[in-house]
């Protein structure tokens, strides 16, 4: 893979995680390679990009918006990837956050026959019961329960469900 290349997609997992050793291990890398490559993506950008502290890697001002063209790039470039191939065969990695318990109930039983017929695509599943921040955690898509609190965040409902309270007589009884 070309250095370039390499660097920018290593930003944006930096971007995406606040950390060069999330992005070491997803990537397979060294920190110090992560922190070597940055730098010098930095370098040649010609300005930082993110702010290094001991808790944490934030993006600069310039870093939210070099991030902003970066994934509009890298997008781009892996939709001419796919038309090329003249495939529709989905490919590439797909990172979905949503509750731990609708993820292991309704989402994980699905997968294996889900994986088994897209095998070039790599799915995370990112779950957590606690509301989670999807940029931050880098993920593509969000699946969520209930309605959308205020958020610059395009939602569709692609399902409902009926909620049912049920209770036994006895239990009933006990209560009167």
């Amino acid at each position: 893979m070309n250095d370039k290349l390499l660097a920018l997609r290593l930003f944006v997992r930096v971007a995406r995680s606040g950390s060069f050793s999330a992005a070491a291990r997803e990537l397979d890398l060294s920190q110090p390679s992560v922190s070597r490559i940055i730098a010098a993506l930095e370098e040649d950008v010609g300005a930082a990009l993110v702010t290094r502290t001991t808790r944490a890697v934030t993006l600069t001002d310039i870093g939210n918006d070099y991030l902003a063209s970066v994934e509009a790039i890298l997008s781009s470039l892996e939709e001419a990837d796919h038309t090329a191939r003249g495939s529709r065969e989905l490919r590439g990695s797909l990172r979905v956050a949503m509750p731990a318990s609708f993820g292991v109930r309704e989402i994980i039983p699905l997968m294996p026959e889900f994986l088994a017929r897209h095998p070039s695509l790599n799915v995370s599943l990112l779950m957590s019961d606690q509301r989670q921040d999807t940029i931050k955690e880098g993920a593509d898509v969000a699946l969520r329960l209930g309605d959308l609190a205020d958020s610059s965040a395009t939602a569709r409902v692609i399902g409902r469900t009926q909620r049912l309270i049920a209770a036994s007589p006895s239990y009933l009884r006990s209560l009167s």
